[in-house]
């Protein structure tokens, strides 16, 4: 009786954008183009600016180029392939995790993209402010007033995207169509003004700090990336097509991540600041491109806030989206008055990579070798169903996630500042592996093997389940 009434949810439900519930074809409205701009958007916020500056002084103007374009086409990778399942079968990035995970397991990828999407918001909204302030300082030829700072970051950052979530949960992707064209311009404006006869001259004249070195590099940028991960199901399940919604995802974020943070890290360069708001000002660059920025910064903001209201959805299905809303952005405000933006940057680099590297190696390995990409549908939404494991929890999946933060903390455990986790072998290892991705391929290593040993041995997590079983709810999404 209760598995009738949740289908029939399934097939009720009118609007799906603030449903965890799968999303059918017919009701999917994200083409290839929609899917570029919306990842593109994602992706041109000061936060990208600031990742090109935090290695482009260490390795110097020519190879932090390099590295900046290698480092995204290989880092992104990893987000087009997890955008796959989601758009095939229209599922919200939590659900999709059960498979894997278990019912209950996947409660750790809620906890992960609240934190992330709160961290990530207050940040952008710090970066919020500083903007609003230099713009209106210019606009105005005054210095403001008292408490300016925090007023433009509450507002543009958490106060608006709130209402436009409560106008319209899809308004974030509509408003993409109209602001990451016109920001996405404005970054190449930069870019241009950035390569002029002095500036270049400076750039290739400019001698490398050698603070860090290219894997350093390679590690951030790879952690930028894994961090975005958690976001691609609640996007991608509104793409009409896989080819469409995996393509999209691929180039709007590696597009977009190549040309800001080469931007960012020849500013870096040319001024000696980290903080794009700074470098801006420095360089004289016009106040349009500050109002851009801002305009595609509050998009993103508005965007992120809805996937993580999306995933705190998958738990507790019976909250309403826009109080949910609310209680997702105001936790970011702390973000704004607290720590320096190079400092709040690290530490959702290293969190994020420490903990959603392991993770979705685990997700990845386990949908496309595992399963040979065929999730049962139906019992993603079954509490007692075959993702049920062990009381909703998968024991293999939980021991592959700590062995891969516990080699990640042993190669990277020196960025965080504690003494007590730094090894000096693992910083010399480190120099050579970096830290994230050989977590992840130890975790997925771990959880292959220990699954196929075990689990698929004795027949538990569905891994026998072909498509031919998976019924009306699969039928329909088709």
């Amino acid at each position: 009786m209760n598995k009738a009434r949740e289908e029939n949810k399934i097939k009720d439900r009118a609007d799906y954008s603030s449903s965890v519930f799968p999303i059918p074809s017919k009701a999917r409205h994200a083409g290839p183009i929609t899917m570029f701009w919306l990842y593109a958007g994602g992706n041109i916020i000061l936060a990208s600016f600031v990742l090109g500056s935090t290695y482009s002084e260490s390795l110097g103007f020519i190879p932090a180029v390099i590295m900046t374009i290698v480092g995204n086409l290989a880092a992104y990778t990893i987000c087009a392939w997890s955008a796959q399942k989601n758009v095939k079968y229209g599922i919200d990035e939590i659900v999709s995790h059960r498979p894997a995970f278990g019912y209950y397991g996947s409660v750790f990828g809620v906890f992960l993209i609240l934190a992330i999407t709160i961290g990530w918001t207050g940040i952008l909204s710090s970066l919020m402010g500083s903007a609003g302030e230099l713009s209106v300082t210019i606009l105005t030829c005054s210095s403001g007033f008292a408490g300016e700072y925090y007023a433009y970051a509450i507002v543009g950052g958490i106060i608006i995207p709130i209402i436009l979530l409560l106008i319209d949960p899809k308004i974030g992707f509509k408003l993409s169509n109209i602001t990451v064209p016109i920001m996405l311009a404005f970054s190449i404006y930069m870019l241009i003004k950035l390569l002029s006869a002095e500036n270049l001259a400076a750039l290739l004249s400019f001698k490398a700090t050698r603070e860090t070195s290219w894997i350093f590099a390679f590690e951030a940028i790879f952690a930028y990336a894994v961090v975005w991960l958690q976001y691609i199901g609640s996007w991608n399940r509104m793409a009409k097509t896989e080819r469409g919604g995996v393509w999209g995802t691929y180039i709007g974020l590696a597009l977009a991540g190549m040309l800001l943070g080469i931007v960012g890290g020849m500013a870096t360069i040319l001024t000696g600041e980290v903080d794009p708001t700074l470098w801006m000002l420095e360089l004289n660059l016009s106040v349009m491109a500050f109002i851009c920025i801002i305009a595609g910064t509050i998009t993103t903001i508005t965007i992120l806030i809805y996937s993580g209201a999306m995933s705190l959805l998958t738990v507790f299905p019976n909250l309403n989206f826009r109080i949910v809303t609310v209680l997702i952005a105001l936790p970011a405000l702390p973000f704004i008055f607290i720590g320096s933006l190079r400092d709040a940057f690290d530490f959702i680099l290293i969190f994020g990579a420490m903990l959603a590297g392991p993770y979705w190696a685990i997700i990845l390995i386990d949908y496309f070798l595992l399963r040979k990409q065929k999730i049962n549908v139906k019992a993603c939404f079954d509490k007692e169903g075959p993702y049920k494991y062990f009381k909703g929890f998968n024991p293999i999946a939980i021991f592959s996630q700590i062995v891969g933060m516990i080699v990640w903390l042993f190669l990277g455990g020196w960025m965080t500042g504690f003494t007590f986790i730094t090894s000096s072998f693992g910083m010399t290892l480190f120099n050579a592996l970096g830290a994230t991705l050989p977590a992840i391929i130890v975790s997925a290593l771990v959880y292959y093997g220990l699954t196929k040993l075990f689990l698929k041995k004795y027949s538990f997590g569905d891994y026998r389940y072909s498509k031919k079983n998976l019924g009306g709810v699969l039928n329909e999404i088709k």
